[in-house]
């Protein structure tokens, strides 16, 4: 693409602080920051998503966090490898001169500012706003947080969440969610300020579904008591946490589970072998987040043989892994899991402590999947 890394920008300063401490031997200079004389970022922002920014624990000697963001909320959005973000397309197009450059920037070559795309769709000027820039398609492409022809409507941060300091937030300001969750996170390192308070008001979406209840009734006498639940769709989560990644899935073994599953990837159940039985569980180069649970009968226990992966290798297993959990945790804590990548084949056996075995395998299109076989003893 001809981009540098996103934290080596001229104000990365701004957006990230660098722990050289951390850094293994000989890989500091990836973390360079380079002058405007040599990275011209055409105005586009600073982008914790970008596809070119190293994560939390890139090029670590110990584990600890390399590159942590001053925003503390961004610290889980750097290191994305899902694809080019918004900001990262709308530089490209102004690089590869399929757009005109952004107000301000340092190179007035007028050759470059030729708009490819407001030509071939004859338009006079670039009516895309906030962020946004005209695509090929004779639309604008509009950046998150933004909606609209032209991305006029500002709904939300660029991140999904806005930060504001001070006086940023008026007394009687009303922020609106998009959706059915808000988080609202306060910091300061002041005595000073007390804080802030907040009214809260939950209001109905106009297609938003009641949710399905089930009732339990119990009869005290002639008195009647009801309690009603309500069933509510919960996410997995894949969380890094001092460099240590954590999993959960709220849905394991519930209701017709792996069809509740929410990761949205085929391949993932809960088995159920019989005493004595023999198995394998593979996973595909086309698979990127599987996980299974695997449950002995009672008076049997879960145990590995051999698994042969075939998984990306990075300083500590931080891009690609399976993990292993033998003690029914599902959050997989680093202490009593096992973590694997690479392609050395694994033979020593493990077995489960209460019956189950948890597995988890987060790939990208540089793995090859694995295969893990398994008795119940």
């Amino acid at each position: 693409m001809g981009f540098y890394h996103e934290q080596s920008r001229p104000e990365r300063d701004d957006y990230v602080v660098v722990s050289k401490e951390h850094i293994q031997d000989n890989r500091e200079s990836n973390f360079n920051k380079y002058s405007t004389n040599t990275i011209d970022n055409q105005n586009v922002p600073y982008d914790y998503t970008s596809d070119m920014h190293y994560g939390p624990i890139s090029f670590t000697i110990n584990g600890k966090t390399t590159l942590a963001t001053k925003d503390p909320l961004a610290q889980g959005l750097i290191g994305q490898r899902s694809g080019l973000s918004h900001r990262d397309k709308h530089l490209a197009n102004i690089m590869y001169k399929c757009i005109g450059k952004a107000e301000s920037s340092k190179n007035d070559d007028s050759s470059f500012l030729a708009e490819k795309w407001l030509a071939k769709c004859e338009k006079d000027t670039d009516p895309c706003q906030n962020g946004g820039y005209y695509g090929a398609n004779c639309a604008c492409v509009c950046p998150p947080g933004t909606s609209g022809a032209n991305c006029e409507t500002e709904t939300g941060g660029y991140y999904g969440f806005k930060s504001f300091c001070g006086t940023d937030i008026a007394s009687g300001r009303s922020i609106t969610s998009t959706g059915r969750d808000m988080i609202l996170y306060f910091r300061t390192k002041s005595n000073f300020y007390t804080g802030w308070s907040a009214e809260l008001t939950f209001e109905k979406q106009e297609d938003c579904q009641e949710p399905q209840t089930t009732e339990d009734t119990v009869t005290e006498g002639s008195t009647t008591v009801s309690t009603t639940a309500e069933s509510v769709a919960l996410d997995c989560k894949l969380e890094n946490y001092n460099g240590v990644y954590y999993w959960s899935s709220p849905n394991f073994g519930n209701g017709n589970y792996p069809n509740s599953f929410s990761c949205g990837v085929a391949g993932n159940g809960v088995l159920n072998p019989s005493a004595g039985e023999q198995g394998t569980i593979t996973a595909s180069r086309h698979e990127r987040i599987c996980d299974y649970r695997i449950v002995a009968p009672a008076g049997s226990e879960v145990r590995i043989d051999e698994i042969s992966p075939k998984i990306l290798r990075s300083p500590n297993c931080r891009r690609d892994w399976l993990t292993v959990n033998d003690r029914s945790e599902i959050m997989y804590p680093k202490e009593t899991s096992s973590k694997i990548c690479g392609s050395s084949k694994v033979t020593s056996p493990k077995t489960s402590t209460n019956g189950e075995m948890y597995i988890a395998y987060k790939g990208s299109r540089k793995s090859q999947g694995f295969a893990l076989k398994y008795t119940i003893v």
